[in-house]
């Protein structure tokens, strides 16, 4: 694992360092739910902002959600709370 974290911190530039310390901190704590903003470019799930402030989306994960996914976590919107809390209850 730690060799695809290595590896995955060389394919971004400045904010992909950033999220690969984020990463690395998330497997260290073996985090494996994590509650994302739907449409960030950074923490979208299923859609980001295409980034030219048009307010138009694509749909696609962005690069901290792409990174989590790929670590196997289960991830959630802010409109999947109540799922999310759900699954906490069942879990404990």
């Amino acid at each position: 694992m730690l060799n695809f974290l290595c590896n995955f911190c060389h394919l971004f530039t400045l904010f992909g360092e950033k999220v690969c310390i984020f990463v690395n901190i998330v497997n260290y704590l073996h985090i494996r739910k994590a509650l994302l903003k739907e449409n960030s470019p950074s923490c979208g799930i299923n859609f980001v902002y295409d980034g030219t402030f048009s307010n138009k989306l694509v749909a696609k994960s962005g690069i901290t959600a792409q990174a989590l996914k790929e670590l196997g976590l289960e991830l959630f919107n802010e409109t999947q709370i109540q799922e999310l809390i759900n699954v906490k209850k069942k879990n404990n």
